[in-house]
Parts: structure tokens; sequence; C-alpha cells
């Protein structure tokens, strides 16, 4: 089974981050959702790579059995401008569905009550004494 994730147009693409995922891909899903994604990667031969890929895209192909697992290239990244697909040994992908979120939830006013009160117990939180009001108050 596998699956592949499309980048639409330019992902912008930054090296050299501290940590195993050395690699970073930043850019727009090509679904028709177009929600932001970033593939964070470290890829398994080392060597320069362009700062901007063009319609890159994710290929993940896993394993028949947990033994292929350990063994099989599971992982490659594939781009217009790249020559030939490079093979990742690890990869993680976020999509960001705030975005999405933001479009499909419609925001709401809230009341100033609301807004005072939640205030006021942010207030009483920042001090020992405002939080043990509140502890005696709302405790159970």
């Amino acid at each position: 089974m596998s699956e592949t994730i499309r980048f639409s147009g330019k992902a912008s693409l930054r090296q050299g981050l501290s940590g195993p995922l050395s690699c970073e891909l930043r850019g727009v899903a090509a679904d028709g959702l177009a929600l932001p994604l970033l593939l964070r990667f470290a890829p398994r031969a080392q060597g320069a790579l362009p700062a901007l890929l063009h319609d890159a895209e994710l290929r993940v192909s896993a394993p028949a059995s947990r033994a292929e697992a350990a063994e099989s290239a599971d992982c490659e990244l594939r781009a217009a401008n790249l020559p030939q697909p490079l093979l990742l040994s690890q990869a993680m992908l976020h999509r960001d569905a705030e975005a999405l979120a933001e479009t499909v939830i419609a925001p709401r006013a809230v009341r100033w009550r609301t807004r005072l009160f939640w205030q006021a117990v942010f207030l009483l939180m920042r001090t020992a004494y405002g939080r043990s009001l509140l502890l005696r108050r709302y405790q159970k």
C-alpha cells in the first residue's frame, strides 16, 4: 500500500537544521483544500539541494510486514527540478488544519461579561493568593 502527498507549485526547502530531521520543506497541498504542509525529513545521502522545489511529491510505501520495515526504503521525495528521487531515512509530515477550520467554523462574538470573567481569572492565577482564592471557591 502506498500513499502520495503532492505539493502545489513551489515549496521552500531549508537544510542544515538541528536534530535528526535536518531538512524542512514548506508548501501547500495540491488537493482541493490547499492546506499548508510542513515536511521535516532526513535524506539518506547528503548533498546540495535547491532552495525551491517545483511540484514536489512525497511517496510513502508501507512495507508488507514488520520485518521488512527496518530494511526497506519506504519514503522518497520527487520534484520537477530534482534529477532523481531523493530517498529519505526518516520523515514527518504535518498538515495544518487550522486554515480549514477557520473557513468552516465562523467566528462569533463573545459577550463582554464572559470576556471580563476570564480576564479576571487569568489575573488571579498570576499570584499565589489569587490561586488560593480560586481554589477555595471552585474546589469540590
